[in-house]
């Protein structure tokens, strides 16, 4: 038995008592919580909801303060979010020599290939960077160079010169010399010496060059 118009909680819901002395059916809470036989706040027990990228719970019909999801995402369906996914928004990772960008529910999207640029930074802030590609090569100033870390970086070939990427031949662009007493030479572009017209008759080959006797 119970007193007439006297309320309580049952559950999540209010009952009241009739004028039979009985508890009518009860009347749930929607979007509230029922606290000492009223239906109070914006939440109820059980319901969670996002702020920014952090978990809220219900405590006693108010949205209790957010709990940060690290390196997970805050998302689900209505008042019944959860931390999910593997990373939170904004967070980047290299995959192979590309990019992947978190995105909805924490799940990684498709990668992004870094192009002539190298994927850097440890989880979670990797980016494509620098100015090659991992494995790509060059000449430079008659520098075979490979790519480091988004760097080009190599040494410079001595007495040959870069062609493809490879020091080869047997001599250096603008290297001049004499393939005889009476014939220059210079260095072509494939790192091989390249004979010149002979010396006039009063001429002598000196060091890559015709001079007068």
């Amino acid at each position: 038995m119970c007193a007439p118009g006297k309320v309580r909680c049952s559950g999540n819901a209010v009952e009241t008592c009739e004028a039979s002395g009985q508890w009518g059916t009860p009347s749930g809470c929607v979007s509230s919580t029922c606290v000492n036989g009223k239906c109070t706040g914006s939440c109820s027990v059980g319901q969670s909801e996002c702020s920014g990228n952090g978990l809220m719970g219900c405590d006693a019909g108010t949205w209790a303060d957010p709990t940060d999801c690290t390196n997970k995402t805050c998302c689900g369906n209505a008042n019944a979010k959860a931390c999910q996914g593997d990373c939170a928004p904004g967070q980047t990772q290299c995959s192979g020599n590309a990019v992947q960008t978190c995105g909805a529910c924490g799940a990684w999207n498709t990668p992004t290939p870094c192009t002539n640029q190298t994927c850097l930074g440890a989880f979670p802030t990797g980016q494509c960077t620098g100015e090659c590609a991992p494995g790509q090569t060059r000449c430079y100033q008659n520098a075979a160079q490979t790519c480091t870390n988004g760097v080009f970086s190599g040494s410079a070939c001595v007495n040959q010169t870069c062609v493809g990427s490879t020091c080869t031949g047997v001599c250096a662009p603008n290297q001049r010399s004499c393939a005889s007493s009476t014939t220059p030479r210079h260095c072509g572009t494939d790192g091989q010496w390249v004979n010149e017209i002979a010396c006039p008759a009063t001429k002598a080959c000196v060091n890559g060059s015709c001079v007068s006797l």
